[in-house]
């Protein structure tokens, strides 16, 4: 039986976008949630998943990619 990986650490606020992605909010609407534009909110994102170590090239959805993780329980928050 293969071990385990290591949770993966992300701040608070990266597990708050984390969770506004996983309840369904688009970029906009996370975006009007934390006062900032949508320009921002995507640059946050991204930032996400360049933590959760998600590709974004793969052909996979990084969305759904980061929220598997999060339900794996494969993240930690610190």
């Amino acid at each position: 039986r293969p071990e385990p990986a290591a949770p993966i650490a992300i701040t608070a606020a990266q597990a708050d976008m984390l969770r506004m992605l996983a309840s369904g909010l688009t970029t906009k609407a996370i975006a009007d949630a934390r006062g900032t534009t949508t320009r921002a909110a995507e640059a946050m994102i991204g930032r996400l998943y360049a933590a959760l170590g998600v590709d974004t090239d793969d052909g996979t959805t990084p969305r759904v990619a980061a929220i598997r993780l999060w339900q794996q329980g494969r993240i930690r928050v610190r």
